[in-house]
């Protein structure tokens, strides 16, 4: 393939890094930079106009499988500010307010509620349908469920017998955790999915217009919160620069909180009572501005753009036209971008709200200044990897399939080590939404249930865990299911069955998949390999059978190393 060259790489790129240095300093500079009144944020209530099902708001019964494979009753809310799921074995209605609530699952307790537990929005990754997970796999094989206690008058939910994939749901949040769970009734369920996607996708959306200050503090101030008064008082602010690694003794911090708290207003009482989360942003911002000696910012500013403007004032901000000059075409040898791009990143950069008074480009969006400058550098727009070499063209996938690198994975099915850790479906749901195309299973022949072999996918001679082909085969069919265009997934077989074992995987195959199987004729195996292009939404069996026909599997080479000593 023919190769260009690359253009020169600009020299100021963003490479991710902490927000905050080690070391802050005091709140220095007296009353003349910071607000009268901290800024308010439009964060906290950016998702209350998202539409959702009244009965979640207020709370839906669902079972919850847990990590035993057991079942119990519980309740699924959603808070009045839609930035907290509550999880409860009560129903826990429409007190559900919520707020700023810890990052990912989390247990408390509350009057009256001796279980609950809580999921943050932004630590969900996302829900889907069906019953693709360990804990489901747990429960199918399960003999029984407990359903201690009752949720209702409604007698019929404690006696439901089996887990309905209809009704089946999974919430997945920091990477691997799931909270799996069914619905009372089957029409629930799609509700409530939809009305969780559309609040995934504004908080995505909401998110790209606050600082970093915003985030990690809402992502900590209900821990941190002990008395529930919505304010964080000095002893308690100790603990948030503990949690964000921001280092300051606590003299400093006292001397910080005290200067601050009296250029906001705020009389002795109310310092003692502490300062609300907006007055946090903003004092976060300020520890994070003033906390250099010399700023990095300050200096880049004054190297680009000159400290006085053409008119003998200092320069607080500078102009598209000069941004495109002397930073992207100049320093940054970005040749390519223009001026439109620039207005732009421009206007995104204006979206973005600050918990600064000092703003000197609020309204004139040709303008910025060095608070938004610092964003740009430190943001998506300014990231170290070339956008360019991120673009997708699908005119390039006419090919071969044999002439790409494929996204692999090896031993999928182990959630740890090779020789003592669980097997488990929920790895190949994890592995393709990461984007591998390429999955292996090693499938060894299984018990006999009522004559019909069952081919099981392990690590053979370990002491991993054993889970069903068919399950596998069947959860790879759910991810097709939501995604019908995607290039196509390659099935790596690594065969250890014998003959009726291998009869019974390649039924399971056509069952499950049906037209979802590319079957090659016997035209195509003497010919040009099908494209990726040609073969979106299928699904590729890569493998080598044994050369005649033989009982014993063992007695062939499966063509993949072996991790078995010979």
């Amino acid at each position: 393939m023919e190769r260009t060259s690359a253009p020169p790489r600009p020299s100021f790129k963003h490479i991710e890094r902490p927000l905050i240095p080690p070391r802050a300093s005091s709140v220095a500079n007296g009353g003349n930079t910071t607000a009268s009144n901290a800024q308010k944020s439009s964060f906290r209530n950016a998702l209350v106009r998202v539409p959702v099902p009244r009965r979640l708001l207020d709370g839906v019964n669902v079972l919850r499988v847990n990590a035993n494979g057991r079942t119990r009753p519980s309740f699924l809310t959603l808070s009045q500010d839609k930035f907290t799921l509550y999880l409860t074995t009560t129903k826990r209605g429409p007190q559900a307010r919520g707020g700023l609530s810890l990052l990912g699952l989390r247990r408390s307790k509350s009057e009256g509620e001796t279980h609950e537990r809580t999921i943050d929005i932004g630590a969900i990754d996302r829900v889907q349908r069906g019953q693709g997970t360990t804990k489901f796999e747990l429960a199918k094989n399960s003999r029984r469920s407990s359903f201690p206690g009752n949720i209702s008058d409604d007698e019929s939910f404690s006696t439901i017998a089996a887990l309905d994939p209809k009704r089946s749901f999974s919430i997945i949040f920091r990477g691997e955790r799931t909270l799996d769970l069914m619905t009372l009734e089957e029409d629930q369920r799609d509700d409530i999915l939809d009305a969780l996607d559309n609040v995934l996708q504004a908080y995505q959306q909401a998110k790209l217009k606050v600082t970093n200050e915003v985030l990690l503090l809402r992502h900590i101030w209900l821990d941190v919160d002990k008395d529930k008064t919505n304010l964080i008082n000095v002893n308690e602010l100790k603990m948030v620069m503990d949690r964000i690694n921001v280092y300051m003794t606590k003299q400093q911090l006292h001397s910080s909180y005290e200067k601050f708290t009296k250029i906001l207003g705020m009389d002795r009482q109310q310092r003692r009572k502490g300062m609300n989360f907006d007055q946090c942003c903003t004092f976060l911002h300020k520890i994070k501005r003033d906390s250099w000696m010399v700023k990095p910012v300050n200096v880049l500013w004054d190297q680009l753009f000159g400290q006085v403007m053409n008119n003998g004032k200092p320069r607080l901000t500078v102009s598209v036209q000069t941004f495109l000059e002397k930073f992207m075409h100049k320093k940054q040898k970005e040749f390519n971008v223009t001026e439109q791009d620039v207005r732009r990143i421009f206007e995104r950069l204006h979206q973005l709200e600050f918990q600064n008074v000092e703003d000197h480009a609020a309204t004139d969006m040709n303008r910025i200044d060095k608070n938004r400058f610092e964003a740009y550098l430190l943001g998506r727009d300014n990231a170290i990897f070339d956008p360019v070499r991120q673009q997708f063209d699908e005119r390039l996938m006419t090919k071969p399939i044999s002439e790409y690198w494929i996204n692999s994975s090896h031993n999928t099915y182990l959630t740890g080590d090779q020789f003592t850790s669980q097997s488990s479906v929920d790895m190949y749901l994890f592995a393709l939404n990461r984007g591998c195309r390429c999955v292996e299973l090693d499938v060894w022949d299984g018990e006999t249930t009522e004559s019909t072999p069952v081919p099981v996918v392990w690590h053979g001679h370990t002491m991993t865990t054993k889970i069903r082909f068919a399950d596998i085969i069947k959860v790879i069919k759910v991810y097709l299911n939501f995604h019908p265009d995607c290039y196509p997934i390659i099935l790596s077989f690594e065969n250890h069955c014998s003959v009726p074992y291998q009869e019974v995987m390649a039924r399971v195959c056509v069952d499950v998949l049906g037209d979802r199987l590319y079957v090659p004729t016997e035209q195509s195996l003497f010919g040009r390999l099908p494209s990726p292009q040609d073969l979106r939404g299928m699904v590729v069996i890569k493998g080598r059978r044994p050369d005649g026909t033989l009982d014993d599997a063992e007695g062939y080479d499966t063509g993949e190393e072996s991790d078995e000593e010979e």
